[in-house]
């Protein structure tokens, strides 16, 4: 399995998913591997109103899935820019459809060796009733998974200012 030649990290723009892009840069530096960045973008659901017994699709509320995938790829590109070396070999990936399945599909099939995730550290109730992507991921992944629980950054810079107060 080492050295890692081909790494995932999925990322939904969030903060823990940032750290996790990070940690994913790190590792892709030091292995010099691949990286490859992908979101998912849920299906879309049309929207409709009723009216008068009628079903109205709203003009202009919604935006279409051409501007939602082309948004999420500026969004991708931006995470690129601000969270990966330009030393490394990196792929961006926009992929539609239920998370889980798209990133473990997509894990399969581009040989991925490694994926990269942050959690969101939901209640265990809550997963148990509806699930958790990073859960399903590392239930059924083709290859390991490192998860990186949610707030992970927020928790060490705490520690370092208290270190830092601590020195005054």
């Amino acid at each position: 399995m080492l050295p890692l030649k081909r790494l995932l990290c999925p990322t939904d723009f969030s903060p823990d998913a940032h750290s996790a892009i990070r940690v994913a840069n790190e590792m892709a530096l030091y292995f010099a591997a691949d990286l490859t960045l992908v979101h998912v973008v849920p299906p879309t659901v049309n929207s409709v109103w009723p009216v008068d017994g009628y079903r109205v699709s709203p003009v202009g509320v919604d935006p279409t899935p051409q501007d939602t995938l082309r948004n999420a790829q500026e969004s991708l590109s931006e995470e690129a820019h601000d969270y990966v070396s330009l030393d490394v070999a990196l792929t961006l990936e926009v992929l539609q459809g239920d998370p889980a399945d798209e990133i473990l599909d997509f894990a399969a099939k581009a040989g991925t060796e490694m994926v990269v995730m942050a959690t969101h550290g939901h209640s265990r109730l809550r997963n148990a009733i509806l699930g958790s992507t990073a859960e399903k991921i590392v239930r059924l992944s083709p290859c390991p998974v490192i998860t990186l629980h949610a707030g992970q950054d927020a928790a060490r810079d705490r520690d370092r200012l208290k270190a830092a107060e601590a020195e005054v």
